[in-house]
């Protein structure tokens, strides 16, 4: 039986790479889109959004999700990953229409079987959404990419833009994996890689199109594959190495919201991924652009 799924995103190149993995995932099931507030502006990011899933010819309901963070923060960026935060790349115009976070709510709460959440963006939506007895008990999980294991002062983007979401999701009680940066900087996309893609039809020519805007300080001219991953740890849970942990948000001098990793504390609240097959994962992400149109 294929696993249930709701990707909440902030679609920028990351998340379109992640969009596409997920849809062709022969043990998932891509339930419906919630875009959030993260690389661009939500109408951007919910735009971004429609027009992935319309490109690879998918139906499934996406959701506009919230505006503003649960609290104001002082961390701001702007301009991520180029023009619309994909690169400028121009989709087709767009046939399906957004519905509003009140009508994922009762979505969630309809659906037979409890499904998995993987965010690749800030939290906002999801703490919200945990605030709704009827949706918490259809969660089964959330998969959280955020955070640094290499870097304890590392300011992750989906942590800082809004921290007070992030300690929200952690004190849920919902069963919480997270997938740090760590996995898609060991698996990077190199330069032979992106052609290898560019050659998978249309689908692999305009991820070619928006890597060429992307931005990772780490990867620096190479293509970090952080939100693909966190798609992975439902898709093929063998391919990690997974550690209990005590996670939390710890304020730093700049008063921006770090995530941290306790793995000595005999309390924990979540799964770490700490480790990937790199082999496996490329395997696995090349067979779902190969699937794509």
């Amino acid at each position: 039986m294929r696993k249930s799924v709701i990707l909440s995103v902030d679609t920028g190149i990351d998340d379109a790479t992640a969009i596409v993995f997920a849809f062709f995932q022969h043990n998932l099931e891509v339930k419906a889109l919630l875009s959030a507030k993260g690389n661009s502006s939500i109408n951007e990011s919910t735009n971004n959004t429609i027009g992935v899933m319309e490109y690879l010819g998918k139906s499934v309901p996406v959701f506009k999700g919230l505006s503003k963070p649960l609290k104001p923060t002082v961390f701001k960026v702007k301009g991520v990953h180029g023009k619309g935060g994909i690169g400028g790349f121009v989709f087709p115009k767009r046939k399906t229409e957004a519905q509003s976070f009140e009508k994922l709510e009762e979505f969630i709460s309809k659906q037979k079987r409890k499904v998995t959440i993987i965010s690749t963006a800030p939290l906002t939506n999801l703490a919200t959404l945990l605030e709704n007895a009827k949706c918490k008990k259809k969660i089964k999980q959330i998969i959280i990419q955020a955070g640094l294991l290499s870097d304890s002062n590392y300011t992750s983007f989906n942590v800082a833009t809004d921290p007070f979401a992030m300690e929200k999701v952690l004190q849920s009680g919902v069963k919480i994996i997270i997938c740090p940066s760590d996995m898609g900087h060991f698996a990077f996309l190199g330069k032979k890689d992106v052609a290898d893609i560019k050659h998978h039809g249309k689908t692999g020519e305009m991820l070619v199109f928006m890597f060429r805007s992307y931005k990772d300080r780490v990867v620096q001219n190479n293509v970090a594959t952080h939100d693909s991953c966190a798609v992975a740890c439902l898709a093929r849970p063998k391919i990690f190495t997974f550690k209990k942990a005590r996670v939390f948000v710890e304020f730093n001098e700049k008063n921006i919201g770090i995530l941290k990793f306790d793995f000595e504390n005999k309390q924990p609240n979540a799964t770490v991924c700490t480790d990937i097959n790199i082999r496996q994962f490329k395997k696995l992400l090349f067979n779902a652009i190969s699937k794509a149109p």
